[in-house]
């Protein structure tokens, strides 16, 4: 098999998806024995090869600070490394400008696609940017929004998506062609064994909370709640480890400054046994991003040994069932900071344990990724 992913969400400092894309690379080759093939923006045109892959990088224009994120709209470089390519099926892992043409032309080719649905762009993007607008405005752009993702996703031969929450609001849309699928973890990378001397390094006690987030830092992901819970836990007790970077970068910096004894930020982790580290030695992760489609992170935290608080919305809860950890009232801190108190204050050392068994049994890439591929299979039979 020689599967072709092309996404716009591909680059040294993304996160899930570049984790999920690498993994999905590994198993076809090492498994499958087939060959893969990725097309992703970058700042210019690129070609790195490796033993069984091959990575198209098409110059993009910047979207984001820091150029990090970037869109291709050269449809025509596409369309002739396709032709060059030719890949038994192509998933398209992003919403924007790309899909509705290039479905088209891989129809035309006699090419499967499958199209995956990564971000709730509808709500966490364009019903946000849109919110300064007023509410009905917000909510009409919300809901055109979700009309363009049916049109979108009705084109493609299969959809999938990484949450149950996720497949039912789209299969209204699109119709029976959409399926749940499962991401998974690295179990002997994330691994409580990992644990280190960190909270020495920053200049904690040992009976300090360390509370960690892991990811972008941005508006969607609901950091600045995480800030305001922070300001509400007993001083002393509790320190917050920020590791990633994003469009709110500076607002935590200017956090660490004035209140350096609570929150230390670090940068985007290139390093995963140094990630694995830092999540081992933490003792809770938190989250409140309530559109998260799956939270990989939050599977890494747990894999870890972690308890997980986070925000009863998206994908969170099917991620952290009773008694691996505590779910929180949507954008609001006090909740989160009582939620906080009572894992602190309880066995969360067990329900960390209890979400490592989890992860161990039910979210292991090989065991994701074989029921990924099976969906594949039947695709081009």
């Amino acid at each position: 098999m020689k599967l072709c992913d092309i996404t716009q969400f591909y680059n040294e400092f993304s996160g899930g998806i570049k984790t999920y894309i690498n993994q999905k690379r590994r198993y076809l080759i090492e498994q499958i024995k087939g060959e893969h093939v990725l097309i992703a923006p970058g700042p210019k045109d690129h070609i790195q090869k490796g033993e069984g892959w091959v990575f198209y990088q098409i110059k993009g224009f910047s979207v984001s600070q820091g150029g990090h994120y970037r869109f291709m709209v050269n449809l025509k470089k596409i369309f002739n490394i396709l032709r060059k390519e030719s890949p038994d099926l192509v998933e398209i892992g992003s919403p924007y400008i790309v899909p509705l043409i290039l479905s088209s032309f891989l129809r035309n080719q006699g090419i499967p696609s499958v199209g995956f649905f990564h971000t709730n762009f509808p709500e966490a993007y364009i019903g946000q940017i849109t919110s300064v607008l007023g509410r009905s405005i917000s909510e009409l752009s919300e809901k055109w929004a979700w009309l363009y993702a049916g049109k979108i996703y009705e084109c493609f031969d299969l959809t999938l998506t990484p949450s149950s929450s996720l497949t039912s609001t789209l299969v209204e849309m699109v119709g029976k062609k959409v399926e749940t699928v499962k991401f998974g973890t690295d179990v002997e990378l994330f691994h409580p064994q990992k644990r280190g001397d960190l909270k020495k390094a920053l200049g904690l006690s040992s009976n300090c909370i360390l509370l960690l987030y892991v990811g972008r830092i941005d508006r969607e992901k609901r950091v600045d709640v995480i800030l305001d819970a922070l300001m509400l836990l007993p001083r002393g007790r509790y320190h917050l480890l920020v590791v990633g970077k994003g469009s709110m970068e500076k607002k935590i910096k200017d956090f660490n400054f004035l209140y350096p004894k609570l929150l230390t930020w670090r940068d985007y982790c290139r390093k995963r046994e140094e990630l694995a580290m830092i999540y081992a030695s933490a003792d809770i992760y938190v989250t409140m991003g309530k559109w998260e489609t799956f939270g990989l992170s939050i599977l890494e935290a747990q894999a870890s040994g972690l308890p997980v608080v986070g925000v009863n919305g998206g994908a969170v809860p099917e991620r952290v069932p009773p008694g691996t950890g505590l779910l929180v009232n949507s954008d609001d801190p006090r909740d989160l900071a009582a939620k906080i108190e009572r894992a602190a204050n309880g066995n969360f050392r067990q329900m960390g344990m209890s979400a490592r068994q989890m992860v161990e049994r039910d979210y292991r890439w090989d065991l994701a990724l074989r029921e990924q591929f099976a969906f594949y299979q039947r695709l081009l039979k």
